[in-house]
């Protein structure tokens, strides 16, 4: 085993001034301290376990520390607190790994936590009811997020057969400010999945797998939306190695939302596939036709929460299409043998 301890200082020098508007930024000089640590434990050449901690502060913005109100948009108004605190942010890993190198059979797992002092957040005030809204910052107390992970892989018959499972969970627990009260949110992100591999001889590569996610959140100011957001993703791959030198290979995947708004709503289905052929006698050239989102279904779908905010996006990516490449590589080895000595190679590999 093997340990370290230390120390990391931050010295802050932070001096200010705008051009476009009042200024009133406060000379500020600190000095950051936090520890350090780290520990690593062998239990035997393949089975180790990893402990890590470190800190850091974040120091707020001249934005959040100007106390002059900006009122260029008079509907989204925003002032700064010049007495906010810079937020010490703190960190803890733990990672275990277990390798056999005889059966090949693989697990590691791993958890991270992580909480913060004197956040700096956003409290959003209603002015009026006009629905204009001021924009202040506060120190606040209570985030805390902690992330837990594990994959298991495990080889039958020389690797004929391969299952894999994984999964992770993640629980962050945030705090808002909103007409100066405390709005608790917690956001629960959980995903499993497994597959199973199937490689016959040198010919055949097959896969299946799936995977489950949910997205769960929650608040605890009335009418804020409490959601929750499901999805399967089904996917499969392949290599199959055909008679005279062609090659087949496909990647699909069929994604099933849940949840969502209803513009973003939907199930995805994306299928990429190739033919390649080998050519010449030292099968150094590759002639190859590929198809991209064969479906003409490529989209990106996803749910970010911040705060109290719940935004759904879809972004259309680049859809259908299709591409013929040639590849041909020059390979040259060169070597000198001499009594008492081991050659000297080298390589020179080009593609086209």
């Amino acid at each position: 085993y093997n340990y370290s301890i230390g120390v990391s200082a931050q010295p802050v020098n932070q001096k200010g001034y705008s051009v476009t508007r009042d200024s009133a930024y406060t000379p500020i000089k600190r000095q950051n301290f936090f520890p350090t640590a780290r520990l690593a434990y062998n239990f035997t050449r393949t089975k180790n376990i990893n402990f890590n901690y470190f800190a850091n502060a974040i120091q707020p913005s001249f934005t959040q520390l100007q106390p002059v109100k900006d009122i260029s948009n008079p509907q989204y108004q925003t002032q700064g607190n010049p007495l906010l605190k810079p937020s010490q942010n703190h960190f803890f890993t733990l990672f275990y790994n277990n390798l056999n190198f005889t059966s090949g059979q693989t697990f590691f797992a791993g958890a991270n936590y992580s909480f913060i002092q004197n956040q700096i957040i956003n409290n959003t005030i209603r002015v009026g009811n006009t629905g204009t809204q001021l924009t202040t910052y506060d120190n606040v107390n209570g985030y805390y997020n902690v992330t837990g992970f594990y994959n298991f892989s495990k080889p039958w018959n020389n690797r004929t057969f391969v299952l894999t499972i994984n999964g992770s969970v993640n629980l962050n627990h945030n705090v808002n400010l909103i007409d100066n009260e405390r709005n608790i949110g917690k956001n629960l992100l959980i995903a499993q999945g497994g597959k199973v591999e199937f490689n016959w001889k040198d010919w055949l590569e097959f896969d299946l797998g799936g995977r489950y996610g949910l997205n769960r959140v929650r608040y605890t100011l009335p009418g804020q939306q409490n959601v929750d957001y499901g999805s399967w993703t089904i996917s499969s791959n392949s290599r199959v190695d055909l008679k005279g030198g062609w090659i087949f290979r496909y990647d699909l995947e069929y994604i099933i939302n849940r949840g969502l708004s209803s513009s973003v709503n939907q199930n995805i289905a994306l299928w990429n596939a190739s033919f390649e052929k080998t050519m010449f006698k030292k099968k150094n050239g590759m002639l190859r036709i590929s198809g991209f989102d064969i479906f003409k279904e490529n989209k990106s779908i996803a749910r970010s929460i911040n705060g109290n905010n719940i935004v759904d996006t879809k972004v259309n990516r680049l859809t259908r299409y299709f591409m013929m490449t040639f590849t041909y590589r020059i390979n040259k080895f060169s070597g000198v043998q001499s009594s008492g000595t081991q050659p000297v190679m080298g390589r020179d590999s080009r593609s086209f």
